[in-house]
């Protein structure tokens, strides 16, 4: 079966969405923390699986020991990833906690804004997409992001070129990024999201 090709509108409308879910959840962090923060307008990438990791790291490389939450959802077949630094999240959750004590932290607080990044798309578009789980990592988090993406992509004869729709939004204090909110979906499953958003378009 031949890959989905999304249409310029549809790529517009992917972009507006993901913009109104980053700003759910970055009305979230400014309530946490008192901070105004900004974002870059949002992008929509067609890779294949196998450019997974070269894609992550180009863009979490001005994290310095970027930390990652990845959540499985439940009603569309994807991912929300959360990246950024140790100090960043350390900042913005007004904390100095080390070890698995600021881990649970960082994974409560990821969901929560995530939570709010999902309640933005399914408002707009009357779906019910839900976490179905979460995972933090700190170390190697590149390879436990690759290893999720393969289990996602479970039962596909040709992983590594299985085509993925990566939508990534970035959020900065001043000029300093402070976290990258990533949707990754399976490009053949995305119409679960562009099929309600072509409706409104049409």
């Amino acid at each position: 079966m031949e890959s989905r090709i999304l249409s310029d509108s549809e790529k517009d409308g992917l972009k507006e969405i993901c913009n109104i879910g980053s700003s759910k959840a970055s009305s979230f962090l400014t309530e946490r923390t008192g901070d105004t923060f900004d974002m870059d307008v949002p992008e929509a990438n067609i890779i294949k699986s196998k450019e997974f990791l070269n894609f992550y790291t180009d863009v979490t490389e001005k994290f310095n020991n970027p930390m990652t939450l990845m959540t499985t959802l439940k009603g569309v077949d994807g991912s929300i990833i959360v990246s950024s630094s140790e100090e960043n999240m350390k900042y913005l959750l007004s904390t100095d906690k080390n070890g698995t004590e600021f881990k649970e932290l960082v994974e409560k607080n990821s969901v929560e804004a995530v939570k709010k990044y999902l309640n933005g798309l399914n408002d707009f578009l009357n779906l019910n997409i839900e976490i179905n789980n979460s995972n933090t990592s700190y170390k190697y988090a590149d390879m436990i992001l690759y290893q999720r993406i393969k289990q996602l992509l479970k039962g596909e004869k040709d992983f590594k070129n299985v085509k993925l729709l990566i939508t990534i939004t970035s959020l900065y204090i001043g000029n300093d990024k402070m976290l990258d909110i990533m949707m990754v979906v399976k490009l053949d499953d995305v119409n679960k999201i562009t099929d309600p958003l072509h409706n409104m378009l049409t």
